[in-house]
């Protein structure tokens, strides 16, 4: 019964997409999805299939074309250092802007509408940078095995052997970065000491493989991003929908039963020639309705105050969130990544 219920939400979900990309798409002639002619040039780490409906719907309201580039946190980085100037760039986590804001990459940029809608604590308090939806590390194990349910970040390496892919290991340093302020109520010596002990040696390059791994018996336990383990889950594979289902997630929290959590961020380089209608797409992407249909779709929680979950996120698992300041978070870097090694 559960399963024919998760599969009508898929179909839904799947209908939805098609119908939002198809009504965005009346003006926009024979351009295929994700390929756009110049004009506000992004570069941004992620790729869903939300943000090339997003964007879509921005350059039919606005008259305004979108040239995207999907590359790495890090190479966006090194892009931005050898001179290039997009007009936008949008990083999977904070840390990768906060790497980029240390080099003197970033511009400062504000918004009336943007501090009313989005809490300041999802933005920089210099104003380089604003979030645009927040998500958070969990752990896949297999469907009914025991001692999962008191996860937290000190007995997580206790648990099990546990996995991460390449794509999880690059935000593991914001997460310890996190763990390290004065108000997280964990501690991230005993979580990675005890991960770093436990960790499983083979290596996947995503969190999709990395489920699947689990789901086949391969790796015991895997710490994953949440997001992207129900776009894979809800991706519409029957391969996929079938190996989750073999599958549970938990969240590990802290002492106050609270989760950290990453955010995804949006950046106007220095430089950038098109500022103006940089600022309007970041103002589009924090709408209501664009964090409404994010958040169905990539299955990542908005940040926009009036932006509720989607039901069908609702359904799967959230995290209550911890109290995080990014400015703290941003001092303890340091310390983390000499942790990490």
């Amino acid at each position: 019964m559960n399963k024919i219920r998760i599969t009508a939400a898929q179909l839904l979900w799947g209908f939805a997409l098609l119908m939002f990309v198809g009504a965005c798409s009346n003006r926009e002639g024979n351009a295929a999805a994700g390929t756009f002619s110049a004009g506000v040039h992004v570069l941004a780490s992620r790729s869903v299939p939300a943000d090339q409906a997003l964007f879509k719907q921005f350059q039919t309201r606005n008259s305004t074309a979108i040239s995207l580039e999907i590359i790495p946190d890090e190479i966006i980085i090194q892009r931005l250092e050898k001179g290039e100037k997009p007009d936008l760039v949008i990083f999977s986590d904070f840390i990768f802007a906060e790497m980029a804001k240390r080099k003197g990459l970033l511009q400062s940029f504000v918004d009336a509408k943007m501090q009313n809608d989005v809490p300041i604590k999802y933005s920089d308090a210099s104003n380089q940078w604003i979030g645009l939806s927040k998500w958070a590390l969990g752990v896949v194990y297999p469907a009914g095995q025991k001692g999962w349910s008191d996860l937290t970040y000190e007995n997580m390496g206790q648990k099990s052997t546990i996995a991460w892919s390449k794509e999880t290991n690059r935000h593991l340093a914001t997460l310890a970065a996190a763990l390290l302020t004065p108000a997280a109520g964990a501690s991230a010596q005993a979580l990675f000491e005890g991960a770093l002990k436990a960790k499983d040696e083979l290596v996947y390059d995503t969190d999709a493989k990395i489920c699947q791994a689990v789901a086949e018996g391969k790796s015991p336990a895997a710490l994953v991003n949440s997001g992207a383990y129900f776009r894979w889950r809800n991706s519409g594979d029957p391969n996929a929908f079938a190996a989750s289902e073999r599958l549970s997630l938990a969240f590990p929290v802290n002492a106050q039963g609270k989760t950290s959590y990453h955010l995804t961020v949006a950046a106007i380089p220095t430089g950038a020639a098109n500022r103006n209608e940089a600022l309007m797409l970041i103002s589009f992407l924090i709408t209501k309705e664009a964090q409404s249909y994010y958040s169905e779709s990539a299955f990542e929680l908005p940040v926009n105050l009036f932006a509720m979950p989607s039901d069908l996120l609702m359904q799967n698992r959230v995290f209550l969130e911890a109290p995080l300041d990014w400015a703290e978070v941003n001092q303890q870097l340091e310390k983390a990544q000499q942790l990490l090694k």
